[in-house]
């Protein structure tokens, strides 16, 4: 049913969509994934609060000697929901019972290195955060105090205030995304600044391309900032975020699609496979 976004197949181009709606008391938060030709199987998991966890970095999970292991120990302080790819504690996103959501996006990613800082895999990074955290801020500082390794992702955050980041790696840095210099809260694959200015080309937003939802031919950040743009408060925020699941598709229905509502605490989601909606607490 999941698929992990990285996964690259010649003449294949992943299309991770992610993206924020608020309005009002309502918060959800929708992923969609679409990677032309490529089907793995994945899982739901539920991750209970208080439960002692041992981290691992990519390098020892890879590597018969188990080289550059992570040192790093925690116990969940908060309970989540995630979808998986891999098993228990690596997910490709989820939120947890605070509001705090994160996925990921394939792109390009340099991570900064540092033998003082505790190391763990980019997904176990992501439980990490699920576990631990309940606002964007934590999540922001934790990628600066953690050595993260793995394949290139970057990542959307948001919580349950309705705010919400963009945090990629870039030149052993970390760049961040968020308030003012997040205008259109969505993130997919691309560089954030790169979106923003494909963005400018379309009517509503500094250019003279009119915004299409029904066309392939519309870039995703058009059709994510104008949804965004006209969603009201007196929109279904669930039926409006599948809405926009299903309009954000690229070439072929979506491998699967799922809305975190955060204000009712359900997650909903389908597949290609089973494209009926299914929701849990």
């Amino acid at each position: 049913m999941l698929l992990v976004c990285q996964l690259a197949v010649p003449g294949l181009v992943p299309a991770c969509s992610t993206f924020m709606l608020h309005a009002g008391d309502s918060l959800v938060f929708g992923h969609n994934l679409n990677e032309n030709g490529i089907d793995v199987p994945g899982l739901v998991f539920i991750n209970k609060r208080g439960t002692f966890k041992t981290g691992r970095t990519w390098s020892e999970i890879i590597n018969k000697d188990g080289s550059n292991p992570s040192s790093l120990t925690w116990i969940s302080r908060y309970g989540s929901v995630t979808f998986n790819v891999f098993g228990r504690d690596f997910p490709d996103g989820g939120m947890n019972e605070a509001g705090l959501y994160i996925w990921e996006m394939s792109e390009t990613a340099e991570y900064p290195q540092n033998d003082d800082l505790p190391k763990l895999m980019h997904m176990n990074w992501m439980q990490f955060v699920l576990d631990s955290y309940s606002t964007i801020d934590e999540v922001i500082q934790s990628a600066h105090e953690i050595e993260i390794d793995g394949w290139d992702w970057h990542f959307f955050v948001g919580d349950g205030r309705g705010k919400c980041a963009s945090i990629a790696f870039a030149d052993g840095g970390v760049v961040v995304h968020k308030d003012s210099s997040m205008p259109v809260p969505a993130l997919f694959n691309e560089p954030y600044d790169r979106e923003m200015e494909v963005l400018g080309f379309f009517q509503g937003f500094g250019g003279d391309y009119p915004v299409d939802l029904g066309s392939e031919h519309t870039p995703r950040v058009a059709k994510a900032a104008a949804m965004v743009r006209d969603y009201q408060v007196e929109d279904d925020p669930v039926e409006y975020a599948i809405f926009m699941l299903d309009s954000l598709k690229v070439a072929e229905t979506p491998k699967w699609s799922v809305a975190f509502d955060a204000t009712g605490q359900k997650v909903y989601f389908k597949t290609r496979l089973h494209p009926s909606i299914k929701e849990l607490s």
